[in-house]
Protein backbone atom coordinates (compact mmCIF):
# COMPACT_ATOMS: atom_id res chain seq x y z
CA UNK A 1 0.00 0.00 0.00
CA UNK A 2 1.67 3.41 -1.12
CA UNK A 3 1.25 6.11 0.49
CA UNK A 4 -0.33 10.26 -0.44
CA UNK A 5 2.02 12.73 -1.53
CA UNK A 6 2.01 15.72 1.12
CA UNK A 7 1.11 18.25 -0.39
CA UNK A 8 4.32 20.47 0.12
CA UNK A 9 3.50 23.52 -1.86
CA UNK A 10 0.18 24.24 0.60
CA UNK A 11 -0.29 26.99 2.96
CA UNK A 12 2.72 29.00 0.29
CA UNK A 13 1.90 28.52 -3.22
CA UNK A 14 -1.66 27.83 -2.44
CA UNK A 15 -4.18 27.70 0.28
CA UNK A 16 -3.67 25.79 3.05
CA UNK A 17 -6.83 23.77 3.65
CA UNK A 18 -8.94 22.11 1.80
CA UNK A 19 -11.75 24.20 2.18
CA UNK A 20 -9.74 27.39 1.64
CA UNK A 21 -8.24 25.66 -1.59
CA UNK A 22 -11.88 24.71 -2.89
CA UNK A 23 -12.87 28.35 -2.44
CA UNK A 24 -10.05 29.89 -4.30
CA UNK A 25 -10.31 27.32 -7.07
CA UNK A 26 -13.90 27.72 -7.58
CA UNK A 27 -13.48 31.69 -7.17
CA UNK A 28 -10.65 31.49 -10.32
CA UNK A 29 -12.46 29.14 -12.68
CA UNK A 30 -15.73 31.60 -12.12
CA UNK A 31 -13.89 34.33 -13.19
CA UNK A 32 -12.44 32.58 -16.04
CA UNK A 33 -13.52 33.50 -19.66
CA UNK A 34 -14.87 30.39 -21.61
CA UNK A 35 -13.75 29.73 -25.56
CA UNK A 36 -15.31 27.58 -28.11
CA UNK A 37 -13.98 24.11 -28.92
CA UNK A 38 -13.16 20.78 -27.25
CA UNK A 39 -9.87 20.87 -26.04
CA UNK A 40 -7.87 17.43 -26.11
CA UNK A 41 -4.86 19.41 -24.24
CA UNK A 42 -3.97 22.68 -22.57
CA UNK A 43 -0.67 24.48 -21.85
CA UNK A 44 -1.29 26.28 -18.56
CA UNK A 45 1.29 28.03 -15.97
CA UNK A 46 2.34 26.53 -12.68
CA UNK A 47 3.24 29.63 -10.54
CA UNK A 48 1.73 30.10 -6.75
CA UNK A 49 -2.07 31.13 -7.26
CA UNK A 50 -1.29 34.47 -6.46
CA UNK A 51 1.18 35.20 -9.90
CA UNK A 52 -0.75 32.80 -11.97
CA UNK A 53 -4.09 31.29 -11.33
CA UNK A 54 -6.21 33.29 -12.69
CA UNK A 55 -4.78 32.27 -16.21
CA UNK A 56 -4.00 28.38 -15.28
CA UNK A 57 -8.02 28.96 -14.61
CA UNK A 58 -8.80 30.21 -18.12
CA UNK A 59 -7.28 26.32 -19.52
CA UNK A 60 -8.79 24.67 -17.15
CA UNK A 61 -12.43 26.61 -17.74
CA UNK A 62 -11.78 24.89 -21.16
CA UNK A 63 -11.47 21.39 -20.05
CA UNK A 64 -14.37 21.77 -17.33
CA UNK A 65 -16.86 21.66 -19.91
CA UNK A 66 -15.19 18.48 -20.57
CA UNK A 67 -16.54 16.65 -17.21
CA UNK A 68 -17.88 12.85 -17.78
CA UNK A 69 -15.98 12.90 -21.03
CA UNK A 70 -12.45 12.34 -19.58
CA UNK A 71 -11.26 8.98 -17.61
CA UNK A 72 -7.45 9.80 -17.65
CA UNK A 73 -5.17 12.45 -17.95
CA UNK A 74 -1.55 12.82 -19.15
CA UNK A 75 0.47 15.61 -17.30
CA UNK A 76 4.01 16.60 -19.17
CA UNK A 77 5.67 19.32 -16.11
CA UNK A 78 9.05 19.93 -16.01
CA UNK A 79 11.93 18.69 -13.75
CA UNK A 80 13.11 21.78 -12.24
CA UNK A 81 16.44 19.79 -10.92
CA UNK A 82 19.11 18.63 -13.46
CA UNK A 83 18.04 15.51 -15.02
CA UNK A 84 17.55 13.99 -18.22
CA UNK A 85 14.55 12.02 -20.14
CA UNK A 86 11.13 11.25 -18.75
CA UNK A 87 10.89 10.36 -15.00
CA UNK A 88 8.05 9.12 -13.06
CA UNK A 89 6.81 10.30 -9.33
CA UNK A 90 8.84 7.90 -6.27
CA UNK A 91 7.15 4.99 -6.40
CA UNK A 92 5.71 5.02 -2.94
CA UNK A 93 2.98 8.21 -3.96
CA UNK A 94 0.10 6.27 -5.09
CA UNK A 95 -1.58 9.67 -5.62
CA UNK A 96 -1.08 13.18 -5.55
CA UNK A 97 -4.50 12.76 -4.21
CA UNK A 98 -6.35 11.22 -7.39
CA UNK A 99 -5.73 7.94 -8.62
CA UNK A 100 -2.22 7.56 -10.44
CA UNK A 101 -1.14 4.16 -13.02
CA UNK A 102 2.43 4.18 -14.23
CA UNK A 103 1.85 0.48 -15.26
CA UNK A 104 1.89 1.48 -19.10
CA UNK A 105 4.97 3.87 -19.19
CA UNK A 106 7.08 1.96 -16.85
CA UNK A 107 6.87 -1.42 -18.87
CA UNK A 108 8.34 0.49 -21.96
CA UNK A 109 11.99 0.86 -20.13
CA UNK A 110 12.69 4.27 -21.14
CA UNK A 111 11.36 6.14 -17.72
CA UNK A 112 13.20 6.73 -14.78
CA UNK A 113 11.62 7.12 -10.95
CA UNK A 114 13.00 10.43 -9.08
CA UNK A 115 13.60 9.55 -5.52
CA UNK A 116 11.04 11.43 -3.07
CA UNK A 117 13.59 13.48 -1.10
CA UNK A 118 14.13 15.05 -4.65
CA UNK A 119 10.19 15.39 -5.32
CA UNK A 120 9.11 16.69 -2.55
CA UNK A 121 10.96 20.38 -3.53
CA UNK A 122 8.86 20.02 -7.39
CA UNK A 123 6.05 21.92 -7.96
CA UNK A 124 5.22 21.99 -11.44
CA UNK A 125 3.04 18.68 -10.70
CA UNK A 126 1.37 19.74 -7.63
CA UNK A 127 0.36 22.96 -8.84
CA UNK A 128 -1.98 21.73 -11.07
CA UNK A 129 -3.24 19.30 -8.74
CA UNK A 130 -6.02 21.24 -6.98
CA UNK A 131 -7.70 22.34 -10.84
CA UNK A 132 -7.41 18.73 -11.84
CA UNK A 133 -9.55 17.40 -8.85
CA UNK A 134 -12.17 20.69 -9.80
CA UNK A 135 -12.81 20.35 -12.63
CA UNK A 136 -12.47 16.51 -14.25
CA UNK A 137 -14.55 13.99 -12.57
CA UNK A 138 -13.33 12.07 -8.89
CA UNK A 139 -11.92 8.94 -9.66
CA UNK A 140 -9.98 10.85 -13.04
CA UNK A 141 -6.95 8.50 -13.41
CA UNK A 142 -3.49 10.72 -13.33
CA UNK A 143 -0.63 9.52 -15.63
CA UNK A 144 2.34 12.30 -14.07
CA UNK A 145 5.42 12.59 -16.29
CA UNK A 146 8.02 14.76 -15.15
CA UNK A 147 10.49 16.12 -18.30
CA UNK A 148 14.05 16.50 -17.62
CA UNK A 149 16.52 17.45 -20.34
CA UNK A 150 15.47 15.64 -23.65
CA UNK A 151 18.13 15.24 -26.47
CA UNK A 152 16.66 15.81 -30.19
CA UNK A 153 17.30 12.61 -31.39
CA UNK A 154 15.18 11.32 -28.10
CA UNK A 155 12.18 13.11 -29.08
CA UNK A 156 10.38 10.52 -31.67
CA UNK A 157 11.25 7.77 -28.85
CA UNK A 158 9.84 9.01 -25.98
CA UNK A 159 6.66 10.76 -28.35
CA UNK A 160 5.87 7.02 -29.20
CA UNK A 161 5.29 6.43 -25.88
CA UNK A 162 2.71 8.65 -25.13
CA UNK A 163 0.98 7.61 -28.63
CA UNK A 164 -1.58 5.09 -27.39
CA UNK A 165 -2.73 7.64 -24.39
CA UNK A 166 -3.29 10.32 -27.22
CA UNK A 167 -5.80 8.27 -29.46
CA UNK A 168 -7.61 7.09 -26.61
CA UNK A 169 -10.31 9.79 -26.54
CA UNK A 170 -10.83 9.97 -22.96
CA UNK A 171 -7.44 11.03 -22.10
CA UNK A 172 -6.30 14.49 -22.35
CA UNK A 173 -3.18 16.29 -21.63
CA UNK A 174 -1.67 19.33 -19.53
CA UNK A 175 1.54 20.89 -20.33
CA UNK A 176 3.02 22.69 -17.25
CA UNK A 177 5.07 25.37 -18.33
CA UNK A 178 5.69 29.06 -16.99
CA UNK A 179 7.48 31.14 -19.92
CA UNK A 180 10.02 33.82 -20.15
CA UNK A 181 11.85 34.55 -16.60
CA UNK A 182 13.49 37.61 -16.94
CA UNK A 183 15.53 40.06 -14.96
CA UNK A 184 18.50 39.83 -12.55
CA UNK A 185 17.17 36.72 -10.32
CA UNK A 186 17.26 34.90 -13.88
CA UNK A 187 20.18 36.49 -15.19
CA UNK A 188 18.37 37.24 -17.63
CA UNK A 189 18.10 40.07 -19.35
CA UNK A 190 17.56 39.38 -23.87
CA UNK A 191 14.91 41.50 -25.34
CA UNK A 192 13.71 41.46 -29.22
CA UNK A 193 15.42 43.38 -31.54
CA UNK A 194 12.52 44.27 -33.98
CA UNK A 195 10.17 45.96 -30.75
CA UNK A 196 9.51 48.89 -30.38
CA UNK A 197 11.80 50.72 -28.26
CA UNK A 198 9.15 53.12 -26.97
CA UNK A 199 7.28 50.37 -25.40
CA UNK A 200 7.31 50.14 -21.85
CA UNK A 201 10.24 47.30 -20.51
CA UNK A 202 6.97 44.71 -20.12
CA UNK A 203 5.26 44.98 -23.11
CA UNK A 204 9.10 43.94 -24.69
CA UNK A 205 9.42 41.27 -22.43
CA UNK A 206 5.69 40.40 -23.55
CA UNK A 207 6.90 40.29 -27.36
CA UNK A 208 9.60 38.03 -26.16
CA UNK A 209 6.68 35.82 -25.33
CA UNK A 210 4.40 36.16 -27.83
CA UNK A 211 7.26 35.03 -30.46
CA UNK A 212 7.75 31.44 -28.23
CA UNK A 213 4.02 31.07 -28.27
CA UNK A 214 3.09 31.76 -31.68
CA UNK A 215 5.77 28.99 -32.29
CA UNK A 216 3.30 26.51 -30.13
CA UNK A 217 0.38 28.33 -31.19
CA UNK A 218 1.20 27.37 -34.85
CA UNK A 219 3.00 24.12 -33.76
CA UNK A 220 6.16 24.31 -35.15
CA UNK A 221 8.72 22.41 -32.82
CA UNK A 222 11.86 23.87 -35.02
CA UNK A 223 10.10 27.34 -34.70
CA UNK A 224 10.49 27.15 -30.94
CA UNK A 225 13.45 25.40 -31.16
CA UNK A 226 14.87 27.93 -33.12
CA UNK A 227 13.81 30.93 -31.19
CA UNK A 228 15.16 29.86 -27.30
CA UNK A 229 18.78 28.85 -29.65
CA UNK A 230 18.59 32.90 -30.49
CA UNK A 231 17.34 34.23 -27.59
CA UNK A 232 18.01 31.45 -24.78
CA UNK A 233 14.56 32.10 -23.24
CA UNK A 234 13.96 30.74 -20.00
CA UNK A 235 10.90 28.02 -20.57
CA UNK A 236 10.84 25.95 -17.95
CA UNK A 237 8.71 23.68 -19.76
CA UNK A 238 10.29 24.01 -23.41
CA UNK A 239 11.07 19.83 -23.39
CA UNK A 240 7.68 19.33 -22.37
CA UNK A 241 6.01 21.78 -25.09
CA UNK A 242 9.05 19.69 -27.55
CA UNK A 243 7.89 16.37 -26.79
CA UNK A 244 4.21 17.55 -27.15
CA UNK A 245 4.62 19.29 -30.27
CA UNK A 246 6.50 15.93 -31.55
CA UNK A 247 3.92 13.72 -30.43
CA UNK A 248 1.28 15.61 -32.50
CA UNK A 249 3.83 15.39 -35.54
CA UNK A 250 3.74 11.39 -34.63
CA UNK A 251 0.12 11.12 -34.50
CA UNK A 252 -0.30 13.01 -37.83
CA UNK A 253 2.53 10.78 -39.68
CA UNK A 254 0.73 8.15 -38.90
CA UNK A 255 -2.07 8.94 -41.02
CA UNK A 256 -0.06 10.72 -43.76
CA UNK A 257 -0.47 14.03 -42.87
CA UNK A 258 1.02 17.00 -40.60
CA UNK A 259 0.22 17.99 -37.54
CA UNK A 260 -1.44 21.47 -38.55
CA UNK A 261 -3.85 19.41 -40.84
CA UNK A 262 -5.31 17.57 -37.86
CA UNK A 263 -4.76 19.75 -34.79
CA UNK A 264 -5.08 23.92 -34.31
CA UNK A 265 -4.05 25.86 -30.79
CA UNK A 266 -4.71 28.99 -29.59
CA UNK A 267 -3.68 31.76 -27.12
CA UNK A 268 -6.00 31.85 -24.25
CA UNK A 269 -5.20 34.42 -21.85
CA UNK A 270 -1.70 35.49 -21.25
CA UNK A 271 -0.33 37.86 -18.06
CA UNK A 272 2.78 38.53 -15.83
CA UNK A 273 3.87 38.27 -12.42
CA UNK A 274 4.55 41.86 -12.23
CA UNK A 275 4.15 44.86 -14.98
CA UNK A 276 7.91 45.66 -14.59
CA UNK A 277 9.65 48.81 -16.05
CA UNK A 278 12.98 48.62 -14.53
CA UNK A 279 15.72 46.54 -15.71
CA UNK A 280 16.48 45.33 -11.74
CA UNK A 281 13.41 44.39 -11.34
CA UNK A 282 12.02 40.97 -12.21
CA UNK A 283 9.49 38.86 -14.16
CA UNK A 284 8.06 35.76 -15.30
CA UNK A 285 5.47 35.31 -18.15
CA UNK A 286 2.57 32.87 -17.63
CA UNK A 287 -0.33 31.71 -20.40
CA UNK A 288 -2.97 29.41 -21.03
CA UNK A 289 -3.18 27.61 -24.77
CA UNK A 290 -5.37 25.06 -25.93
CA UNK A 291 -5.05 22.57 -28.17
CA UNK A 292 -7.62 21.13 -30.64
CA UNK A 293 -8.63 18.74 -33.47
CA UNK A 294 -9.03 21.05 -36.42
CA UNK A 295 -12.62 19.11 -37.32
CA UNK A 296 -13.76 20.22 -33.99
CA UNK A 297 -12.68 23.99 -34.61
CA UNK A 298 -14.24 23.83 -38.04
CA UNK A 299 -17.87 22.71 -37.19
Amino acid sequence: MGVLRPSYQAGTWFPGTAAELRAEVDSLLESAETFPGTVKAIAVPHAAFVYSGSTAAVGYKQMQALQRRVKRVLLLAPWHQEGFGLLLPPEEFTAFGTPIVLRALLSTGLYDTVAAAAEKDEHSIALQIPFLKTVLPEGTLLVPVYVGRLFKEDLSMYAETLVPFFMDPDTVFVISTDWSHWGPRSNYSYLPENVDKSLPLYKKIQALDREAIDCVVNLNGSCLEEHVAKTHNRICGYDALLLFLRLLERVAESSGQRAEDLFSASLLAYSQSSPIRSASENAVGYAAIGFYSAEEMNK
